[in-house]
């Protein structure tokens, strides 16, 4: 039995029917009315974006907006969502990977009022964790890359147990669930 609860291998008539209908969910999920993909970028983004907004009260930016995504009064967001893999890798393994999207236009003079929310998701969408990063920690928890001209952020249980202990990284978990 596939993950879709087949026994059997699709047909070419069925590969395209389910990728009609995965085009009218993402133009459904893009829509005027529901705007919670705003992009036509991976939708774990988006999706993470407008799920931090809800449950955390703030207002999005437009997504062309540099460098953050939301807002609260003089508090600025930027939002970095992970997903566990839906399809395994060659080695077979579907690892949640914990380095989080490239952070550009970092300036370490300029950190105040300034928060990473990093969102990790299971292959479902249901939310596994989130954190709160205030900007000041960002240069101390995250490694420049010349080549991709940022800083990486890679979140290990590690990393994040050291740096909570530290009051660095605050659990927001539950409050976006």
């Amino acid at each position: 039995m596939n993950k879709l609860g087949n026994s059997k291998k699709l047909s070419e008539s069925e590969v395209k029917d389910y990728l009609k209908e995965y085009s009218r969910i993402i133009s459904e999920l893009g829509s005027e009315d529901n705007r919670v993909l705003r992009t036509g970028n991976n939708p774990i983004g988006d999706y993470g974006e407008w799920l931090v907004a809800k449950k955390l009260n703030l207002e999005l930016y437009p997504s062309s907006e540099k460098s953050f995504d939301a807002y609260s009064g003089k508090l600025k967001y930027q939002i970095k969502s992970r997903q566990r893999r839906i399809l395994p890798d060659k080695k077979g393994n579907r690892n949640l990977s914990r380095q989080l999207g490239v952070i550009r236009n970092y300036d370490e003079a300029d950190v105040e009022n300034k928060y990473l929310i990093a969102l990790f998701f299971e292959s479902d969408f249901s939310i596994l964790e989130g954190y709160k990063i205030s900007y000041r920690y960002l240069r101390e928890i995250g490694e420049y890359n010349e080549h991709q001209n940022g800083l990486i952020i890679n979140l290990s249980n590690k990393k994040i147990k050291k740096w909570m202990e530290k009051g660095q990284i605050e659990d927001i978990t539950e409050k976006l669930k």
